[in-house]
C-alpha cells in the first residue's frame, strides 16, 4: 500500500509539475516576459520542478495549496475552453475581451484558493458544536451525556494551545463518554505529536 502511495504522489507531482510548467509560461507572457529567451524558460522550469516537488508529499499544507491552485487554474482553463467553443467565430464585444483579460491574469484562481484555504482554516480554529437530544425505551440506568469528537486533523494548522482551549471549553458539557471520530490526527503526524493529542484529549474526562 505504501509502494502505491509513493507511486500515486509522483504521477500527481508530475502532472502537477506539466501542468505548472504550462500555466507560468502563459502568465509570463501575460506580463510581458520573453518567453523566447533561454533564461526566462530556465526559470520557468526550475519554478514547475520546485513547485512538483513540493506536492510529492501528498498530505503537507504546501501540497495542498499548491494542488489546490492547480485545480483551480485547471477549473477556470475549461470554462475558457467551453466559452470560447461557444462563442467561435462570433463578434466578441469588449465585455468578453475584458473577462479574457481577468482570466488570463491568473487572479480568479488564486481568489478562489484563497477563499478556500481562508474557509478551512477558520473551521480548524473553531470547533462546531451540535447538539442532539435522542431517547429510548430501553433501560439504560438514567440519562449519558456523550462528547463525539471528529475531524480535528491534529498536525496541520492545528496547534497545542488552541487545543487545550478547546478541550477546557468541552469539559464544560461534563460528558459521561468521549468518543474521538475520525480523522484526530493527519497524516505524517509524529508520534510525540499524537501522544499529545491523547494526553489533552485525556483532559475531558
Amino acid at each position: 500500500m505504501f509502494f502505491v502511495f509513493i507511486i500515486l504522489s509522483l504521477i500527481i507531482a508530475l502532472a502537477a509539475g506539466i501542468y505548472i510548467c504550462l500555466c507560468t509560461r502563459r502568465l509570463l507572457e501575460f506580463y510581458g516576459a520573453d518567453i523566447k529567451k533561454k533564461w526566462v524558460k530556465a526559470a520557468n522550469i526550475i519554478i514547475s520542478i520546485i513547485l512538483a516537488g513540493l506536492c510529492i508529499p501528498l498530505f503537507t499544507n504546501t501540497a495542498v495549496i499548491i494542488l489546490h491552485l492547480v485545480a483551480s487554474f485547471l477549473f477556470f482553463d475549461i470554462i475558457a475552453y467551453i466559452v470560447q467553443r461557444i462563442y467561435g467565430k462570433k463578434q466578441k464585444g469588449n465585455k468578453y475581451h475584458a473577462c479574457r483579460k481577468i482570466y488570463q491574469c491568473g487572479v480568479l484562481p488564486v481568489l478562489m484558493v484563497s477563499i478556500i484555504i481562508g474557509y478551512g482554516y477558520y473551521n480548524m480554529n473553531h470547533i462546531n458544536v451540535k447538539k442532539y437530544e435522542i431517547t429510548t425505551d430501553k433501560y439504560i440506568g438514567g440519562s449519558c451525556r456523550i462528547l463525539f469528537l471528529s475531524d480535528v486533523h491534529y498536525g496541520t494548522v492545528q496547534n497545542k494551545e488552541i487545543l487545550k482551549n478547546e478541550i477546557s471549553s468541552m469539559d464544560s458539557y461534563n460528558p459521561d463518554i468521549v468518543i474521538l471520530g475520525g480523522d484526530i490526527v493527519e497524516e505524517g503526524t509524529s508520534k510525540e505529536d499524537i501522544l499529545i493529542q491523547l494526553y489533552i484529549r485525556n483532559k475531558i474526562c
